[in-house]
């Protein structure tokens, strides 16, 4: 340490001392010609000093551990800051109309967690176990080759995939409960990295509880977005965790190119066969607006959506009687819910039976792909696919147009 703090002394007396001959001879000889016969200025003199710190940097480059990055070209519920050895995420959009948004800061394993960030849910990544409560992230973390982090589910029944309900049964993945029946204790016992949620702006919620308790809950906002390619988009922002942004770009931009090119294809239709939605569920009957996921989805698949013409981005809760009167010449009913059959639904409501979908037997359910105890992977894999649902419903609206595609998440309702 004494040499090394000699040797800076002198240097600096060397420097001090080159700076007090430098401001002599200016003053001496101000405006005279340097090397070359040009004046030298002070400006001159500053653009050729080299920056501060420039010889450190030369020797000790700035870390960066994130060499591919994401950027959201479809989403617009998320962003990201890169800062070489840490991430900050957030959430600007985690439910419809929201207010609120949230920080996570995700620091590399092993590296120094910067100060600055006194709101962030701090996460270390890549996360080694997490819990997902919400089926819709099971395709998202098996695409991107992450199953076996997976520790806690709310239920087995909810789920399609076969490896999740295989690993339930022997005991690698935990059911930790829905709503106010949440295992809270079981969920702190599996001491997960991340618990992935859902957030809804609503009175009771389970995540703020789940906070409280310390557990390192995120909120994904993938189901607020109003396209489905920015649904299926969310696949980067649980990337993000795992550091897999460079996998999860290559499948996003994959998927994409095919959307696309099947929305070109639609589009070229000669048609557009007029559709509604749904059923009727306790007197309401819930028809997505003009503005939601759903609509898009129609509109893309070449599909004449009769209450496209709506602003809202949510759900219109409609009597049986104002559906009936739009939609009675409807070309194709989709969606039909609980009704696997045709007699079911004329069990559940004779009325059904003036609609020209139902007189002509068009009508389809998403209900193709689905378990006995109920999971559907329309709703699991669905988000995470939009290109296969749009497959599926082109093949509907225009067979011609897909000759060789078999239905994937749709059956017809016989």
């Amino acid at each position: 340490m004494r040499k090394w703090a000699l040797i800076f002394s002198v240097t600096g007396l060397l420097v001090m001392a080159a700076s007090a001959a430098w401001g002599a001879g200016m003053r001496e000889g101000e405006g005279q010609a340097g090397a070359g016969g040009t004046p030298l200025s002070t400006d001159t003199a500053q653009r050729a000093a080299p920056p501060a710190g420039a010889d450190e940097t030369a020797r000790h480059p700035p870390i960066d551990l994130f060499p591919a990055e994401v950027v959201p070209a479809y989403a617009t519920g998320f962003s990201v800051a890169y800062h070489g050895t840490y991430k900050v995420v957030r959430v600007t959009r985690p439910w419809p109309g929201a207010r609120a948004s949230f920080e996570y800061l995700l620091v590399e394993r092993g590296t120094p967690v910067p100060a600055g960030y006194p709101n962030a849910l701090r996460v270390t990544i890549p996360v080694r176990s997490v819990v997902a409560l919400s089926a819709t992230y099971l395709a998202e973390i098996g695409m991107l080759g992450e199953m076996a982090t997976l520790k806690g589910i709310q239920r087995a029944a909810y789920v399609y995939s076969r490896e999740v309900r295989a690993s339930v049964e022997s005991g690698k993945i935990a059911q930790v409960g829905e709503g106010s029946a949440t295992n809270i204790e079981l969920l702190i016992a599996l001491r997960p990295d991340v618990v992935f949620a859902v957030g809804s702006g609503g009175a009771g919620e389970l995540y703020p509880k789940l906070l409280e308790s310390g557990l390192p809950v995120v909120l994904d906002g993938d189901w607020a977005e109003p396209t489905p390619l920015g649904r299926a988009e969310w696949i980067k922002f649980i990337a993000l965790f795992y550091n897999k942004e460079r996998e999860a770009n290559a499948l996003f931009a994959t998927l994409a190119a095919e959307y696309n090119r099947l929305k070109a294809l639609a589009a070229k239709a000669s048609d557009r066969p007029t559709v509604f939605v749904n059923a009727p569920w306790q007197g309401s009957w819930g028809m997505p607006g003009g503005k939601s996921y759903v609509a898009a989805l129609l509109r893309d698949a070449g599909a004449d959506y009769l209450w496209a013409d709506t602003d809202a981005s949510g759900t219109l809760f409609l009597s049986l009687e104002a559906v009936i009167d739009r939609a009675a010449n409807a070309d194709f009913w989709l969606n039909t819910g609980d009704f696997r059959s045709r007699a079911e639904a004329l069990a559940a409501d004779p009325r059904f039976a003036r609609f020209k979908a139902f007189k002509e037997d068009d009508l389809y359910n998403n209900i193709r792909r689905e378990t006995p105890e109920g999971g559907n992977d329309y709703w699991e894999s669905g988000p995470a696919q939009p290109q296969v649902v749009l497959a599926d419903l082109i093949k509907i609206f225009h067979p011609g147009l897909l000759p060789a595609h078999e239905l994937y998440y749709y059956r017809r309702v016989r």
